[in-house]
Protein backbone atom coordinates (compact mmCIF):
# COMPACT_ATOMS: atom_id res chain seq x y z
CA UNK A 1 0.00 0.00 0.00
CA UNK A 2 2.44 2.04 0.69
CA UNK A 3 4.82 1.72 -2.93
CA UNK A 4 2.17 3.83 -4.82
CA UNK A 5 3.22 6.90 -3.09
CA UNK A 6 7.03 6.50 -3.05
CA UNK A 7 6.66 5.44 -6.53
CA UNK A 8 4.93 8.99 -7.35
CA UNK A 9 7.25 10.53 -5.25
CA UNK A 10 10.62 8.54 -7.15
CA UNK A 11 8.89 9.83 -10.78
CA UNK A 12 8.54 13.32 -9.54
CA UNK A 13 11.77 13.63 -8.60
CA UNK A 14 13.69 11.44 -10.99
CA UNK A 15 11.61 11.76 -14.04
CA UNK A 16 13.30 15.33 -15.16
CA UNK A 17 16.56 13.32 -15.26
CA UNK A 18 15.42 11.37 -18.66
CA UNK A 19 13.56 14.26 -19.99
CA UNK A 20 15.74 17.13 -18.93
CA UNK A 21 14.80 20.48 -20.44
CA UNK A 22 16.86 23.29 -21.23
CA UNK A 23 18.15 26.34 -19.26
CA UNK A 24 15.31 28.36 -20.74
CA UNK A 25 12.55 25.86 -20.04
CA UNK A 26 13.88 25.32 -16.34
CA UNK A 27 13.38 29.35 -16.10
CA UNK A 28 10.18 29.53 -17.46
CA UNK A 29 8.84 26.90 -14.98
CA UNK A 30 10.63 28.56 -11.84
CA UNK A 31 9.38 32.05 -12.87
CA UNK A 32 5.95 30.18 -13.08
CA UNK A 33 5.95 28.65 -9.89
CA UNK A 34 7.36 31.66 -7.79
CA UNK A 35 3.89 33.07 -8.08
CA UNK A 36 2.78 29.79 -6.41
CA UNK A 37 3.21 29.26 -2.04
CA UNK A 38 4.59 25.89 -3.11
CA UNK A 39 7.15 26.85 -5.68
CA UNK A 40 9.71 23.42 -4.75
CA UNK A 41 6.67 21.22 -4.93
CA UNK A 42 5.15 23.23 -8.54
CA UNK A 43 8.90 22.62 -10.46
CA UNK A 44 8.99 19.22 -9.66
CA UNK A 45 5.61 18.24 -10.43
CA UNK A 46 5.68 20.24 -13.62
CA UNK A 47 9.26 18.69 -14.50
CA UNK A 48 7.78 15.25 -13.49
CA UNK A 49 5.68 15.69 -17.20
CA UNK A 50 7.87 15.55 -20.19
CA UNK A 51 5.62 17.56 -21.93
CA UNK A 52 6.67 20.68 -19.64
CA UNK A 53 9.33 21.61 -21.68
CA UNK A 54 8.80 24.53 -24.35
CA UNK A 55 4.92 24.65 -22.66
CA UNK A 56 2.95 27.63 -22.15
CA UNK A 57 1.00 28.63 -19.56
CA UNK A 58 -1.98 26.99 -20.36
CA UNK A 59 -0.21 24.14 -21.38
CA UNK A 60 1.44 24.17 -17.39
CA UNK A 61 -1.82 25.15 -16.13
CA UNK A 62 -3.07 21.89 -17.88
CA UNK A 63 -0.48 19.43 -16.44
CA UNK A 64 -0.62 21.07 -12.94
CA UNK A 65 -4.41 20.16 -13.84
CA UNK A 66 -3.81 16.85 -15.24
CA UNK A 67 -1.56 16.10 -12.36
CA UNK A 68 -3.87 17.11 -9.50
CA UNK A 69 -6.77 15.44 -10.70
CA UNK A 70 -4.38 11.54 -11.11
CA UNK A 71 -3.23 12.21 -7.13
CA UNK A 72 -7.08 12.70 -6.22
CA UNK A 73 -7.99 10.05 -8.23
CA UNK A 74 -5.15 7.89 -6.30
CA UNK A 75 -5.96 9.58 -3.28
CA UNK A 76 -9.52 7.98 -3.49
CA UNK A 77 -8.52 4.64 -4.10
CA UNK A 78 -5.85 4.85 -0.58
CA UNK A 79 -8.21 6.51 1.50
CA UNK A 80 -11.13 2.93 0.02
CA UNK A 81 -8.30 0.72 1.13
CA UNK A 82 -7.71 3.04 4.17
CA UNK A 83 -11.20 2.28 5.34
CA UNK A 84 -11.38 -1.22 4.35
CA UNK A 85 -8.48 -1.80 6.73
CA UNK A 86 -9.64 0.41 9.57
CA UNK A 87 -11.11 -1.54 12.39
CA UNK A 88 -12.21 1.25 14.97
CA UNK A 89 -15.53 3.05 14.56
CA UNK A 90 -14.50 6.53 14.99
CA UNK A 91 -11.58 6.53 12.60
CA UNK A 92 -13.75 4.48 10.08
CA UNK A 93 -16.57 7.58 10.24
CA UNK A 94 -13.51 10.09 9.52
CA UNK A 95 -12.24 8.30 6.46
CA UNK A 96 -15.46 7.51 5.33
CA UNK A 97 -15.79 11.58 5.63
CA UNK A 98 -13.08 11.90 3.53
CA UNK A 99 -13.42 9.57 1.28
CA UNK A 100 -17.09 11.49 0.71
CA UNK A 101 -14.98 14.15 -0.01
CA UNK A 102 -12.88 12.69 -2.48
CA UNK A 103 -15.78 10.87 -4.24
CA UNK A 104 -18.60 13.23 -4.17
CA UNK A 105 -16.29 16.91 -4.32
CA UNK A 106 -13.14 16.35 -5.51
CA UNK A 107 -12.94 14.24 -8.56
CA UNK A 108 -16.20 15.29 -9.94
CA UNK A 109 -15.27 18.86 -9.52
CA UNK A 110 -11.68 17.60 -11.25
CA UNK A 111 -13.46 16.78 -13.87
CA UNK A 112 -15.53 19.49 -14.43
CA UNK A 113 -12.08 21.52 -14.58
CA UNK A 114 -10.88 19.25 -17.02
CA UNK A 115 -13.45 20.44 -19.56
CA UNK A 116 -13.19 23.97 -18.40
CA UNK A 117 -9.68 24.64 -19.17
CA UNK A 118 -10.43 22.23 -22.77
CA UNK A 119 -12.33 25.13 -23.30
CA UNK A 120 -10.46 27.80 -22.35
CA UNK A 121 -13.08 28.80 -19.99
CA UNK A 122 -10.18 29.73 -17.21
CA UNK A 123 -12.80 31.21 -14.54
CA UNK A 124 -14.71 28.20 -14.53
CA UNK A 125 -11.94 26.00 -14.21
CA UNK A 126 -10.75 28.52 -10.91
CA UNK A 127 -13.75 28.01 -10.14
CA UNK A 128 -13.77 24.26 -10.17
CA UNK A 129 -10.17 24.21 -8.30
CA UNK A 130 -11.67 26.28 -5.28
CA UNK A 131 -14.10 23.94 -4.85
CA UNK A 132 -11.40 21.31 -5.06
CA UNK A 133 -9.37 23.02 -2.13
CA UNK A 134 -12.21 23.60 0.27
CA UNK A 135 -13.46 20.11 -0.22
CA UNK A 136 -9.56 18.58 0.03
CA UNK A 137 -9.19 21.10 3.84
CA UNK A 138 -12.66 20.03 5.25
CA UNK A 139 -10.85 16.72 4.32
CA UNK A 140 -8.26 17.69 6.37
CA UNK A 141 -9.81 19.21 9.21
CA UNK A 142 -11.84 16.12 9.91
CA UNK A 143 -8.66 14.35 10.59
CA UNK A 144 -7.55 16.65 12.89
CA UNK A 145 -10.41 16.36 14.52
CA UNK A 146 -10.49 12.75 14.53
CA UNK A 147 -7.39 12.01 15.93
CA UNK A 148 -5.82 11.49 12.62
CA UNK A 149 -4.45 14.62 11.87
CA UNK A 150 -0.40 12.98 11.37
CA UNK A 151 -2.00 9.74 9.26
CA UNK A 152 -0.71 9.23 5.69
CA UNK A 153 -3.96 10.28 4.18
CA UNK A 154 -3.46 13.93 6.15
CA UNK A 155 -0.35 14.09 3.95
CA UNK A 156 -1.81 13.17 0.91
CA UNK A 157 -4.66 15.63 1.67
CA UNK A 158 -2.48 18.39 2.19
CA UNK A 159 -0.70 17.45 -0.79
CA UNK A 160 -3.84 17.29 -3.09
CA UNK A 161 -5.07 20.90 -1.31
CA UNK A 162 -1.02 21.89 -2.38
CA UNK A 163 -1.52 20.89 -6.48
CA UNK A 164 -4.89 22.25 -6.78
CA UNK A 165 -3.65 25.93 -5.02
CA UNK A 166 -0.67 25.40 -7.67
CA UNK A 167 -2.91 24.64 -10.38
CA UNK A 168 -5.65 27.49 -9.85
CA UNK A 169 -2.19 29.92 -9.18
CA UNK A 170 -0.86 29.15 -13.14
CA UNK A 171 -5.07 29.28 -14.25
CA UNK A 172 -4.75 32.79 -13.05
CA UNK A 173 -1.80 33.87 -14.98
CA UNK A 174 -3.83 32.65 -17.99
CA UNK A 175 -6.48 35.62 -17.44
CA UNK A 176 -3.69 38.11 -17.20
Amino acid sequence: MAARPVLLLLLLCFLPLFFAPTSSDLQAIKEVCSYTTHEALCVAALLSDPNSAAADYRKLAQIALDLSFLNASDNTLFTQRLLDATKDYSDRVTVRVCLDFYEKEIVPHMKEAEEYIYAHDYDKTINEMAICIVAANNCGDNLGRGGMGRSALAGRTATQVSLCEITQVLLTLLRY
